[in-house]
């Protein structure tokens, strides 16, 4: 069953010019129904979850259902956000999903020992340019420590080995504890120079599964999003200057990055790589010395946080070694 559960909550992940996603809008919401006995169960239009999946095929597998995507009216701009809340399924935890391309599973085809054959995905926001950063608008409240996870995927169909869709781009952002909306910008990197996708898969989850960050999905972690847009801006934009948290140098910097910062109570930065990885997290007060020895030469993402003030200041640093 513990197989089958990470199929079901990772399928996804794997899966100024501010440009509004075609189905960013998260206002009106549809139903559906699934499993047996039929349960109702709602999604924003044009955007899925996995609650179709886990109550269709978890009973299959000894596994309780459980609704993982809300719709809610704590929002940033409109009436409705999305609530996503990590579910204990007997025994495994699913993260809360919310993508704009459907998983679909194959079960007559499902191998236990390969379940991921049996995997495909219709539909993503069609696009015809480059795309440099997913944003979007999220409060995030983990249990433990949990952490969140952003995700977006640049698509060329029929690019890959025997006209398969090809991933030429991607960002990911491990989500710490924000518990008011705070604006995410995901950097996407891109595997070459030129080539244009022609569709963008974007996923939030409320729970992370990839083990980097030394965390395990915890029940009751929960993740609101709303208002989501692709970005062409080439860099990490401030939501603050920086001079209202802090200062970071030198940039570009070799053995160390400093930060000094004006106030000293509830301070939190975040180092990202180029594809959103979390690197380092550490709170400080009034200053921080962050040392490179581990860091090769490349572009860094760093956010700061005043916690008290609820102040985010977001930019980027240079490492030449």
């Amino acid at each position: 069953m513990k197989s089958f559960f990470l199929l079901l909550t990772s399928s996804v992940f794997l899966t100024a010019s501010y440009a509004q996603v075609a189905n960013n809008s998260v206002e009106t919401w549809r139903n559906y129904s699934a499993g047996f006995p039929a349960t109702t169960l709602e999604a924003p239009v044009n955007w899925f979850g996995a609650d179709s999946l886990i109550y269709t095929y978890a009973p299959l597998f000894s596994g309780t259902p459980q609704q993982v995507l809300y719709k809610d009216n704590n929002a940033h701009t409109g009436s409705f956000g999305v609530k996503l809340i990590s579910k204990d399924l007997n025994g495994i935890v699913a993260p809360g999903l919310l993508a704009n391309a459907h998983p679909e599973l194959d079960f007559n085809n499902l191998d236990p020992n390969n379940p991921l054959e049996a995997l495909s995905y219709d539909g993503g926001t069609l696009v015809n340019q480059r795309y440099n950063s997913l944003v979007a608008w999220v409060s995030y409240s983990p249990a433990s420590n949990d952490v969140g996870v952003a995700s977006v995927q640049a698509i060329k169909t029929g690019a890959g080995a025997g006209g398969a869709d090809s991933v030429i781009g991607m960002g990911v952002s491990f989500l710490s504890a924000m518990p008011s909306y705070t604006e995410i910008m995901v950097p996407i990197t891109y595997n070459d120079a030129t080539t244009v996708p022609d569709k963008m898969i974007i996923t939030f989850m409320s729970s992370d599964l990839s083990g980097e960050n030394g965390t395990t999905p915890q029940d009751g972690s929960s993740l609101f999003v709303d208002d989501i847009s692709l970005s062409m801006a080439t860099d990490v934009r401030d939501v603050y200057t920086q001079s209202e948290i802090g200062k970071i140098y030198p940039n570009p910097a070799d053995h160390v990055l400093n930060i000094t910062a004006g106030v000293s109570n509830g301070l939190w930065v975040n180092v990202f790589n180029s594809s959103g990885a979390l690197l380092h997290q550490a709170a400080f007060k009034n200053s921080f010395v962050l040392p490179l020895n581990n860091f090769s030469s490349g572009m860094y993402f760093y956010e700061i946080k005043d916690v008290k003030d609820k102040k985010v200041q977001r930019g980027s640093f240079s490492v030449i070694k």
